[in-house]
Parts: structure tokens; sequence; C-alpha cells
């Protein structure tokens, strides 16, 4: 099983690439997918050679927020893929994200220090998290300059994923899928969408500005991803009555979870935890470096 093709989603962070996520996994068995979260490709290649080859030739899909890089997972053939969005809602959700929950990375100091978005976007805290696209898409080493990253990102969307979605067409990047992925069930439920996020249109120019201004990076390659995606619609022959037909459905189907209590995907989010913790488990640990 070493010669079939491992699916690989480079989940980018508030990029609905959850929803995406759990379309996926139903694609397969429980025991196919996994989920890997890394912040180098050389921590999720060791994550995943730390596996036992028994377990490494029973998965047939990965997903996490870790970066893209060709030799991903090596020597197992991968087919990548991965969601793009408009880089100042992105950095909005993230903010806000932030904001509500206590467990992400800003939540203290936000909560703490009653850091506006404005404020918050326009301080040293944010930097890591402007022109995220690019950079986990660029698997560039560390001290490349602006040029490069986006160099590497646009050439490896281009020449090396599979395909990419659009986070705010995301039946139409679904419908993608089916037509170069080969999934199925393509019916979903928006998952961690947060309902007291504002709207873009609410928030101040001058605040979308300076977003704009930190993200120029990932302006370009969302404009770049914007035409390649046009271009496999066009390719795929994906009908504008496909699109509404799985829109309408899936809102058809939110509702019916919504009416008929604890959503199924909470069950699934428990059971991916106990699998990150279970993999966690099995890596085993590094000896101190030497002095």
């Amino acid at each position: 099983m070493d010669d079939e093709p491992l699916l690989v989603f480079v989940h980018l962070r508030k990029t609905a690439g959850t929803t995406v996520s759990y379309v996926m996994r139903s694609q397969f068995r429980r025991a196919e997918a996994i989920d890997i979260e890394a912040p180098t490709a050389e921590a999720a290649n060791q994550e995943w050679n730390a596996m036992t080859l028994k377990r490494r030739a029973s998965v047939k899909c990965v997903r996490g927020h870790l970066p893209y890089r060709p030799d991903l997972f090596a020597p197992r053939k991968t087919i990548c893929f991965t969601i793009l969005r408009d880089p100042v809602e992105r950095v909005v959700s993230e903010y806000y994200f932030n904001l509500r929950s206590p467990s992400e990375k800003f939540h203290a100091v936000l909560s703490r220090e009653r850091i506006t978005l404005d404020r918050f976007v326009n301080s040293e805290l944010s930097a890591e998290i402007h022109n995220t696209q690019t950079r986990m898409l660029a698997g560039a080493p560390a001290g490349a300059s602006s040029s490069e990253l986006l160099e590497l990102a646009s050439a490896n969307l281009r020449e090396r994923l599979a395909m990419v979605g659009i986070s705010e067409r995301l039946d139409e990047s679904l419908l993608l899928c089916r037509s170069i992925l080969g999934w199925r069930r393509l019916v979903y439920r928006r998952i961690n969408v947060n309902p007291w996020r504002p709207a873009i249109q609410t928030i101040s120019s001058k605040t979308v500005e300076a977003i704009e201004r930190a993200n120029s990076l990932d302006r370009e390659l969302y404009r770049l991803g914007c035409a390649q995606f046009d271009e496999l619609l066009r390719e795929h022959r994906i009908a504008k009555a496909e699109v509404s037909a799985l829109r309408r459905a899936s809102r058809a189907y939110g509702t019916l979870r919504r009416t008929i209590g604890l959503p199924r995907e909470i069950w699934i989010e428990a059971r991916l935890a106990l699998e990150r913790r279970r993999v966690a488990s099995s890596v085993p640990s590094q000896p101190p470096p030497r002095t």
C-alpha cells in the first residue's frame, strides 16, 4: 500500500478547512484518516515516521495545520490540496477566534489588555498571522525573502498541488474535490463558524487597509489562486446547477442537524482529539542536545 498515493489536506488556519476536512474524512474508513499538526515539514515527517510501517500503510489521508513541501511524507507518494481565503477575512476571523477561545495563543493578552482588532493588526502580536498562507505553502527555509516566499508558494500552488479551493466558494470547491479527487458524499454542515464575528463591511476602512498592507503576499497569492480555481472550474465543467443543488442540500442538512440536537461533528471532534493524543504519545521523546 506504500505505492498508493496519500491524500494530504494542507489545512491553512481559518479558511473553512474544518468543514472541508470533515467531508474529506467521510470518504474514508475511520482508521484510514489521521490528523498531523506540525509547525514545520520536518516535524510532520518525524511524526509520520514515528508510526509503525503497518500503521503508515493503512493510512490513506492526512489533514493538518502543517506547511507544504514537496518531500512531505516522502518516500510515500502524495496528492496534496489546500483551501485559500481572502486575506482580510482570514485575519479578522483569526482575531475573533483567538478572542473567544481560551486555548488559543493570543486569547489571554487580547482579553487582559482589551486589545481591539485595529490595535491587534498594527502590533507585533499579529506578525506571525500575516501572510500565513504564503509562508505555509512556500515551504521555504528560514530567512527567505518576501519575493522568494511568494515565488515558491505560487509555484507549489500551480505545479505541485493537485487542486486549490476557495473558502468563499465552498460549494464549487467541494465539487472540484469530487471531480479531481473522486469524492462522493459532499453534503456538509458548516463547522467552527463564529456567529458573533462582525462582517467586513462594518470594520473601519483604516483597519482593513492596515490588514491589506500587512498581507501583500497573501493578497497576490489569493489572486493567483482564484484565477487557477476558475480555470479548474472551466476545465472540469462545474455547472451552476450543481453548485446550487449542493448548497441547498447542505443548508437542509445543517438545519436538520441543529434540529435533532447534539451534532455528529462533536463526536467526530472528540474522536479526532483522542487520535491526536494517541499519535502524540507514540512519538519517542528526543534526547537533550549535547553541550
